[in-house]
């Protein structure tokens, strides 16, 4: 207390960046802890007017932790597009 009245810290540019920093790093761990795991993401993209010939499935970041329900889920939505093609990548 200075005079009777708080002192009140100045907002400046540092304590901007620090607090963008933590806010954008509590975003990104609650979208990878709470939101992506169980994201099911499908896009469709076709690349010609005609009947499409080939159906390719690229399947990327199953966060599987043992819930089955899930697992029969994704499976079910990937068979439901009858794939002609079929491309997997992990991620750590």
């Amino acid at each position: 207390m200075k005079d009777g009245k708080l002192m009140r810290k100045k907002f400046n540019r540092r304590r901007f960046i620090l607090l963008g920093l933590g806010a954008s790093s509590g975003t990104a761990a609650a979208d990878a802890l709470w939101v992506e795991p169980e994201w099911l993401r499908i896009r469709k993209l076709r690349l010609a007017k005609d009947q499409p010939t080939h159906r390719l499935v690229h399947f990327t970041d199953l966060h599987h932790k043992g819930d089955r329900a899930y697992l029969q889920r994704v499976v079910k939505e990937i068979n439901a597009r009858h794939p002609t093609s079929f491309a997997s990548r992990a991620t750590s």
